[in-house]
């Protein structure tokens, strides 16, 4: 198997309902919360023209292209605003791309060592999805996640959205994968056990999403604090952090958004 054929898709929009422009978010000193994202997965070995930002082709994202465009200068593809699926679908279609991994803007402390290990776990075990946190989302995966809520990745072979393309409709379009892993007896899915350099850490204690104000004062104050700077290995930092209780206390009350609960309440 050829090295570096996983691409990296990154999901990013100005919109965001509970955060807007969160993604612009200023973290430490001057980096905002997209530069902790993207130096992470350059630093984890994935080259530039295997990296593409996934947006909504709304003008109101511009400032988002800029950035990007300017700093990194990576694909931009531009896709529906609300239909998540379809924006992923097409650019896997543009692109002819067989496997990616799918990560979300949110998500700011992923390691480089947690990309470079998910993606090897992927290449080397034959499976159809890998996932460290979407079985909190299905009732028929046995195993729970070994992650904290913003340690998220996704990694699978573009196929399967084919696949499941025709079940896609307004109450789940949001969740891209839902088809794929709600569906373990249908497809070759894999959890990505808790990696070693975690080991002995209790890794679930805090959450590293980024998804409300309090989300964004707990990542400003623990990065101050211990001065991260994007693309180092972040999260192992603040894991082994002795005051991590009490940095997380910012926003351990966060409302986590369960991806079945939603979809169940959207088709009443």
């Amino acid at each position: 198997m050829k090295k570096n054929n996983i691409y990296f898709l990154i999901e990013a929009r100005i919109a965001s309902t509970r955060l807007p422009e969160k993604v612009l978010k200023r973290i430490y000193k001057n980096y905002l919360a997209i530069d902790y994202v993207l130096k992470s997965i350059l630093n984890s070995g994935v080259q530039k023209k295997n990296i593409i930002l996934v947006t909504p082709k709304s003008k109101k994202n511009n400032k988002i292209w800029s950035y990007v465009k300017k700093n990194y200068g990576i694909k931009i593809f531009k896709g529906p605003e609300e239909n998540v699926f379809l924006r992923v679908y097409n650019c896997c279609k543009k692109y002819k791309i067989s496997k990616f991994a799918r990560i979300t803007s949110d998500n700011i402390f992923l390691d480089p060592i947690f990309l470079k290990k998910a993606k090897r776990e992927f290449e080397k075990n034959n499976i159809d999805y890998l996932s460290s946190r979407t079985m909190i989302h299905s009732t028929k995966w046995k195993s729970k996640t070994d992650y904290n809520e913003g340690t998220s990745i996704e990694i699978l072979k573009s196929n399967l959205l084919k696949k499941v393309k025709d079940l896609v409709n307004k109450a789940n379009y949001e969740y891209p994968t839902w088809f794929i892993f709600s569906q373990p007896k249908k497809f070759k899915l894999k959890k990505f056990k808790l990696i070693k350099n975690y080991y002995g850490y209790q890794i679930k204690r805090f959450r590293t999403t980024l998804d409300t104000f309090v989300d964004l004062q707990f990542l400003r104050l623990v990065s101050k604090k211990l001065k991260l700077i994007p693309g180092e290995n972040n999260l192992l930092r603040i894991i082994k952090s002795k005051k991590i209780d009490i940095y997380s206390k910012v926003n351990q009350k966060s409302e986590v958004k369960i991806a079945y609960r939603v979809i169940q309440q959207r088709n009443k």
